[in-house]
């Protein structure tokens, strides 16, 4: 009895290189193709995004000089006014 409790032992980590070659490598390059290109489009949306929001420069205006949405500045004797 003991000696075939040590075959199946024997078997089992003999086949165990060639179960993860045949069946978790394949796993990994599926995981590793669909979540690489889906986290690039990602990245570079994000990029994007913070580019373009650090490339507008810093706020001159206070907030309570900001004019409301939609309102046109009007101009009085050559300056603006609110």
């Amino acid at each position: 009895m003991s000696e075939n409790a040590l075959y199946w032992c024997f078997v089992v980590l003999s086949w165990l290189p060639i179960y993860a070659v045949i069946y978790i490598a394949p796993r990994m390059l599926g995981g590793l193709i669909m979540w690489v290109p889906g986290g690039v489009a990602f990245l570079l949306g994000a990029l994007t995004v913070a580019w373009q929001w650090l490339a507008r420069g810093p706020r001159t205006s206070q907030p309570h000089e900001r004019l409301p949405l939609g309102a046109q500045p009007r101009l009085i004797s050559g300056k603006q006014t609110r």
